[in-house]
């Protein structure tokens, strides 16, 4: 396997730009879908929404009910690492 000898330097102004291409994908997954039930649900969650600056991701949700959003988090999370891994990514653990 051939070492990569080039690449974009950390702090370069270009680097915001080139991130926002490569993890467009990242964000689609959680772009607002269309409500397919009049049904209410209980706690009233909100969809798992994703904000991205370079390599700085949040997750946030919204409901009535801690573990609510403790679970739809986890499913969030979850999508996002399987998506990251499918994109030779992966996420820091410790920040």
């Amino acid at each position: 396997m051939a070492v990569v000898q080039n690449g974009i330097p950390q702090g370069s102004p270009i680097l915001p730009i080139l991130a926002s291409f490569y993890t467009a994908p990242l964000l689609e997954l959680f772009l607002p879908k269309p409500m397919l039930t009049t049904t209410p649900i209980p706690d009233k969650p909100t969809e798992v929404h994703m904000f991205m600056y370079v390599d700085d991701g949040k997750l946030f949700v919204s409901s009535l009910s801690l573990e609510t959003n403790i679970l739809l988090l986890q499913a969030g999370y979850i999508r996002a690492d399987k998506w990251l891994r499918s994109a030779g990514l992966s996420s820091d653990y410790l920040k």
